[in-house]
């Protein structure tokens, strides 16, 4: 299963969707990827049936956004909040269409991890 672990590291640069934290090569200013398989999944990126974000434990007391493209690190704007441990997921037919372009991420402050994985 694809999946990829994205740390903020500069939460005043601008937001980015998960589409391109997986394909910009190097990440986008402000954000470490590590990837694992992601190259799989090209095709059927339009399609997912299944995705799931997670906050990393290590995450303490940061906090992470997950929202549109007007998410902002501050919480003022975002879908939902991920506490440390928290898990966000989106599988086909109990969510509307799941696209990784429609998915920002963002944090309160910087060094917050998600994990990401999709099929």
């Amino acid at each position: 299963m694809p999946s990829m672990t994205i740390t903020i590291t500069d939460t005043t640069q601008a937001v980015q969707n998960l589409y391109t934290l997986a394909f910009t090569s190097p990440a986008p200013t402000g954000y470490t990827v590590v990837l694992n398989d992601v190259s799989a999944s090209l095709p059927g990126i339009a399609t997912l049936d299944y995705l799931a974000i997670s906050a990393s434990y290590s995450n303490g007391g940061n906090i992470g956004y997950v929202g549109g493209s007007k998410t902002k690190a501050d919480g003022s704007n975002q879908a939902r909040e991920l506490a440390a441990g928290d898990v966000l997921q989106y599988q086909k037919g109990y969510s509307p269409t799941i696209s990784l372009q429609s998915i920002y991420l963002s944090a309160s402050a910087n060094t917050t991890k998600f994990n990401v994985e999709w099929q």
